[in-house]
């Protein structure tokens, strides 16, 4: 492997974890708002 492609697969990654996690915190607000705010 060369570096490029490492440094490729580590940003490819990092966007997918990213996305990830903003979905779930998104979907985690909505249940909260859901239940009256609880945290």
């Amino acid at each position: 492997m060369t570096t490029t492609t490492i440094i490729m697969m580590v940003l490819i990654l990092g966007f997918v974890w990213g996305g990830l996690a903003v979905l779930a915190s998104i979907a985690w607000r909505k249940e909260g708002a859901k239940r009256g705010g609880e945290s």
